[in-house]
């Protein structure tokens, strides 16, 4: 190895030692000024060297950046009495239990997100009595929705962003539908509406984007304010 100090040249073996000095051109080595001075150079490269980090080059997990389901738990809670479970196979939300389900704060929070893409049929019990806000929001496969008379609320963008639901069945005891619930449900041709609905959210937006073709109303329906804006 060589080293330029000026127009001095000093070759250095590759054992980095004094004794890797071999000479240096026009000068003697055995001056104690240019052997100090070669020494605190070695020094400075060899901790230089030992200091300096290797930074490897990693690539993101596609699993955190995908939200992919395989190690998700596939079973959990969506209310205090309420249990979910997902058969991958079927591609099947199983619900169990009674009672008002949680509500949820936004698309990205609900209880079974990571394999909302996956689900093509949920299976609601006969005594749940309310499903939640952002309760199951872009279950982009879910084709139809069968929702038991025992509920009495919708909350907020329940189904949202369910693209692909075509009909959804509205039970005959539900009395409140809150905001945005079918929100962006593009393939939802047929309701029914039921004479007990009395109440809505205060912004409606309820079929907001859906094509609904075919609407079905009870004999005593009376239209709340908002259903269809």
């Amino acid at each position: 190895m060589t080293i330029m100090y000026g127009k001095k040249q000093i070759r250095i073996k590759s054992s980095w030692g004094l004794r890797g000095i071999d000479h240096m051109e026009g000068e003697s080595m055995h001056n104690n000024s240019w052997r100090k001075l070669l020494l605190a150079l070695i020094s400075l490269m060899l901790i230089t060297l030992v200091q300096t980090p290797v930074m490897a080059e990693t690539e993101p997990d596609d699993a955190e950046v995908c939200g992919s389901s395989d190690d998700y738990p596939n079973s959990g809670k969506l209310g205090d009495n309420i249990n979910w479970t997902f058969d991958k196979e079927s591609g099947t939300l199983t619900l169990t239990g009674s009672g008002p389900m949680y509500d949820y704060s936004d698309s990205d929070d609900f209880a079974f997100r990571k394999y909302a893409i996956e689900v093509k049929s949920i299976v609601f019990p006969s005594g749940i009595t309310s499903i939640g806000k952002y309760a199951f929001p872009n279950c982009t496969n879910l084709q139809k929705v069968d929702i038991p008379d025992t509920v009495t609320s919708i909350g907020d963008n329940a189904f949202s962003g369910c693209s692909s639901i075509t009909e959804a069945h509205i039970p005959s005891g539900l009395t409140k539908l809150e905001n945005c619930v079918f929100w962006r449900c593009e393939s939802l041709n047929k309701i029914n509406i039921p004479g007990t609905l009395t109440e809505t959210g205060e912004s409606g937006a309820i079929f907001a984007n859906c094509p609904l073709g075919q609407i079905e109303f009870d004999n005593n329906t009376v239209i709340p304010d908002r259903l269809f804006w």
